[in-house]
């Protein structure tokens, strides 16, 4: 299949997270369009900034890194038969080139962002306390100008990124 593969498909709304979870880092793909529950294309598509940030989580940041991801337009329930209870939405991924050359690297990316997520209450810091030593780690995210009081949900790809950087190979 090469890396150019184009994906096309409605997904079972109730495992498209569990799909997108495994489709997401694959490499075969350079474009996917898929149809969603509106929560969950949204929640696809988050950024950190907006308004509600519970819909940004660990798979938005996923998305962000492997991806563009894009919610191009809204289906109404009664464009299917039989007709679903809720909104769906169809998204475009556009495949990013933003990918660490190193696989190691790349799966401690995606092991601080899952624990950075891990607990939506705590701060940044105290969720990736289970991860690296508190003390060394505060000082890294203020070198990186990033609030170690902060959460996650407020955090964008950009800073997980530096963060890898910084905490590869310690």
């Amino acid at each position: 299949i090469g890396n150019n593969a184009v994906l096309i498909g409605n997904l079972p709304y109730y495992i498209s997270t569990d799909i997108m979870r495994r489709l997401l880092p694959e490499r075969f793909w350079s474009r996917m369009v898929l149809t969603f529950q509106k929560e969950m294309a949204e929640r696809l598509t988050a950024k950190p900034s907006e308004k509600n940030p519970k819909l940004h989580g660990y798979l938005s940041v996923v998305a962000r890194y492997f991806s563009r991801p894009e919610i191009k337009f809204f289906i109404p329930p009664d464009a299917f038969w039989p007709k679903p209870k809720v909104t769906s939405a169809v998204v475009l991924f556009e495949k990013s080139n933003r990918h660490f050359p190193e696989a190691e690297k790349e799966e401690l990316f995606l092991k601080i962002v899952r624990q950075a997520f891990a607990n939506r209450r705590k701060t940044v810091l105290n969720n990736l306390s289970l991860l690296f030593d508190k003390t060394p780690m505060e000082r890294v995210l203020t070198s990186l100008q990033i609030s170690p009081n902060e959460r996650a949900e407020k955090i964008p790809v950009e800073d997980f990124l530096k963060m890898t950087d910084a905490f590869f190979g310690s």
